[in-house]
């Protein structure tokens, strides 16, 4: 009978001992901005396909910097498979970082980002301290370790050297 009593209150004490951590953890995921205001928002098409409606948020509707905080949102209006996102974006950060820093957000990134269908949504996420985090319909799916990810990330569509230079002052709320 001791034995039995032993191992349960082991099993018990485990149960906590694992749960604590999990729990808190559950407590940090960062949560989707909903109430941010809108600074600008574009439409993307290529040639005549619909690709994504982009919108900027920030908790004052102005654009202050690439640093954050701000929200930017991708509805797609397309599917696009997993890797075209991933290449596309490869190609858009190269310049933007080193190539061992490009080799390591695209690791990451390949492990939080899914393959997206018409009405999916992609948003971007840098927090008050700068940290980035990504959101797929609206629910948290990564954040990206390195603070110099969320700036570069970001000026793929903000950048004054953007590819697509009319989208982005649009997107800047015509900054």
């Amino acid at each position: 009978m001791f034995r039995i009593t032993t191992r349960w209150l082991l099993s018990i004490s485990l149960m906590f001992v694992f749960a604590v951590p999990l729990k808190a953890a559950q407590l940090t995921q960062p949560s989707f901005e909903e109430s941010w205001q809108d600074v600008g928002e574009a439409h993307l098409k290529v040639f005549w396909f619909d690709v994504y409606n982009a919108v900027l948020r920030t908790p004052t509707g102005r654009f202050d910097g690439y640093d954050g905080p701000l929200q930017l949102c991708l509805d797609y209006q397309r599917k696009i498979r997993k890797k075209m996102l991933l290449d596309e974006t490869r190609k858009h950060l190269n310049p933007l970082a080193t190539q061992a820093q490009v080799e390591r957000w695209m690791l990451e990134l390949q492990q939080m980002w899914p393959s997206v269908k018409e009405g999916d949504q992609i948003a971007f996420q840098i927090d008050e301290q700068g940290k980035g985090h990504f959101f797929f319909n609206q629910t948290w799916i990564g954040t990206m370790k390195d603070p110099e990810f969320s700036p570069a990330f970001v000026k793929i569509w903000l950048g004054r050297s953007s590819m697509f230079p009319e989208l982005a002052e649009k997107l800047r709320g015509g900054q």
